[in-house]
């Protein structure tokens, strides 16, 4: 139950602070950028932060279907090189039986690879409730991440991979994707929605 409360306060504390600007504002000619997993409800179909992502180690690699649940939100600007946010993760066996769970902060902006065309949202009817959407973005965003257990302790770092597709964009995957440091590489897209939003 402590444990549970701890990740409950965690991720409060990190959905504020992927919230809050980073550094101010973004770099003369760069990017501040807004990342989420989100999930599209009916009524009219909009989208909401919150849904899970799921990825798998695929077969073959150590650690062969064991799988990946995250949930997250943040923030990153590709000229300054700074990004927040984070989440909740659980890591399961390929059987269910729970490895580890707890929340991850992102420590590192890596990378943002742009894609062309970008696609767009426009014309499906769909309403954003994130950003405007003709500021949604497909690309594949590359975080650095600390992960901290269920008890605080330090359980890991990581590589955070986002891929957001947009209709009419090229294919390049939806979903996340986890490589741990000296541990599993979750690296198939299993199942889960991304979104990014260009923030002005």
């Amino acid at each position: 139950m402590i444990g549970r409360r701890w990740i409950l306060l965690a991720v409060a504390a990190i959905v504020i602070l992927a919230l809050t600007p980073i550094g101010a504002t973004a770099a003369p000619g760069g990017r501040l950028m807004r990342w989420d997993l989100h999930q599209l409800v009916p009524g009219p179909t909009h989208t909401m932060p919150g849904l899970t992502n799921v990825s798998t180690v695929p077969a073959g690699q150590p650690f062969a279907g064991d799988t990946i649940t995250v949930t997250g939100t943040g923030q990153f600007n590709i000229t300054a090189g700074t990004a927040s946010g984070g989440g909740t993760f659980v890591h399961r066996r390929a059987d269910g039986t729970l490895v580890g769970e707890g929340v991850y902060v992102v420590t590192r902006f890596r990378s943002f690879q742009r894609v062309t065309p970008n696609g767009s949202l426009e014309g499906l009817g769909i309403v954003d409730t994130i950003g405007p959407i003709a500021d949604a973005r497909s690309g594949i965003a590359r975080l650095r991440v600390k992960l901290i257990a269920a008890d605080g302790s330090m359980a890991g770092r990581a590589t955070l991979f986002v891929h957001c597709h947009l209709p009419g964009a090229p294919d390049i995957g939806e979903g996340i994707k986890l490589i741990v440091d000296g541990g599993p590489a979750f690296t198939t897209l299993t199942s889960g929605l991304t979104l990014f939003h260009i923030l002005r």
